[in-house]
């Protein structure tokens, strides 16, 4: 092969002529240039690069291999080859390793990229480290410690870092990544941190839910801070702090949590339920929680029951209509719905049925209701059927109507209607705790 000096002024392009060259295995020749071997600094215009050092700016051709140390590539494609900086505004690029570089508008296939910042274009099978994503299209990717303004992503792994706007969709799977807004639609989001956004498919599993709309399947063994629950099939032993839920169903199934939320069952702990099943029907099984402070002001005949239920608890909050069962209520405002086969602490009802269950303290049937099968320990009966049930103390007012149950001991108003049961105790006669006579109903 010829010296570059060798070749006569006019054969060499003017812009390899003015470059900086240390080469000699150069060929020149059908109106383009190709490159094997050496350094180059300076404005490439046209031909192919195969191997090699480039430092300088590229107008145009092929990077077939080699170096591209620093510079900028203005157009063409690069394809086998190491890029340790630069600024690539259209370009194609395969099978590269890339460190520290910009793009702009590229389209990316198979190549490795560390340290760099990619505004927009297109990505397929790439692996990205410690990057800054802009915007564009990335498709069968893998995302490690990499910060995401805006874009798409499809059937994509994304590790660590941040997301801050665009769409997740078809597949994805997100691990240990703080979500600042945007649309979810696609598989997995675990051990994870979810600001703000619209979650419509997929799992959300070990992580902590700050905001925004959850409108897909499952969420499991995580924290939820605030936000709207549109329609998920299932809240698996989750802590929730506040929101609106319109769901299915929030239970435990008594196994442990990892990151975020609790282990053995669920708690709400403020916010507004819509509808759906709050307990624990889980066919894997539950926890029992007893609660020993109530166990010890239950009457004798009770003790041996211990008050045994499910491990999800509601702390606070306005549950509107559903089901709760297998759980504990602690304290807020039931207005409608079926409370079956739970522990019931204090609160309020609007006009609930209450079934199978413990009560121990709070103000039932504001508005009526029905309680059947259960256990009262205290508290204040506003109005409602109280039947085939037991009565241990508290208050019967006007608007109760007692039927076919035991009462032992408490106060029953006069205005209250008394129709069938076991009357033992005291009476409440206008503002006075009198004598209980035979029949309750009738006291002058």
């Amino acid at each position: 092969m010829a010296k570059l000096t060798d070749y006569e002024r006019h054969e060499i392009p003017d812009w390899l002529y003015m470059a900086h060259v240390e080469n000699e295995d150069v060929a020149i020749g059908g109106g383009g240039v190709i490159w094997n071997s050496g350094n180059f600094a300076g404005v490439w215009e046209e031909g192919v690069f195969n191997d090699g050092n480039f430092e300088g700016t590229w107008l145009t051709g092929e990077f077939n291999g080699g170096t591209f140390v620093d510079g900028v590539f203005k157009e063409g494609t690069v394809e086998n080859a190491k890029v340790l900086n630069g600024l690539f505004e259209k370009v194609t690029i395969k099978g590269s390793e890339v460190f520290n570089a910009t793009f702009i508008s590229v389209v990316a296939e198979g190549i490795e990229m560390l340290n760099g910042v990619w505004e927009n274009g297109e990505a397929i099978g790439c692996v990205f480290k410690n990057i800054l994503w802009k915007n564009g299209i990335a498709e069968s990717c893998e995302f490690e410690k990499c910060n995401w303004l805006d874009g798409t992503m499809i059937d994509s792994i994304k590790k660590d870092g941040y997301w801050c706007n665009g769409k997740a969709i078809s597949g994805c799977e997100f691990y240990e990544v703080t979500w600042e807004d945007g649309l979810w639609d696609s598989n997995l989001f675990t051990d994870g941190i979810w600001e703000n956004g619209e979650f419509l498919d997929g799992e959300f599993l070990h992580s902590l839910w700050k905001n925004g709309i959850f409108d897909a399947d499952k969420m499991e063994f995580s924290t939820w801070e605030n936000g709207e629950v549109l329609g998920a099939d299932i809240f698996l032993n989750v802590l929730w702090k506040n929101g609106v839920w319109d769901g299915d169903l929030f239970t435990g199934s008594g196994a442990s949590a990892k990151t975020y939320g609790v282990s053995n069952g669920c708690i709400w702990e403020n916010g507004i339920w819509k509808d759906g099943l709050f307990g624990d029907y889980n066919p894997r099984g539950r926890l029992w929680v007893t609660f020993e402070e109530y166990i010890e002001e239950t009457p004798a005949e009770l003790k041996q029951e211990s008050l045994k239920t499910g491990g999800s608890i509601w702390i606070n909050g306005e549950f509107i209509d559903g089901g709760f069962a297998e759980a504990i209520w602690c304290h807020g405002l039931a207005r409608a719905g079926e409370f079956k086969d739970m522990l019931w602490l204090d609160g309020k009802t609007i006009d609930i049925e209450f079934l199978d269950s413990t009560w121990v303290e709070g103000v039932f049937g504001s508005d009526g209701g029905v309680f059947d099968r259960s256990i009262w320990l205290g508290g204040l009966f506003l109005g409602g059927r109280f039947r085939e049930s037991q009565w241990f103390g508290g208050k019967f007012e006007a608007n109760g109507i007692f039927e076919n149950s035991v009462w032992e001991e408490g106060q029953f108003s006069q205005d209250a209607e008394w129709v069938s049961g076991e009357f033992k105790g005291i009476a409440y006669h206008k503002g006075i705790i009198v004598k209980a006579p035979k029949d309750p109903y009738n006291i002058e």
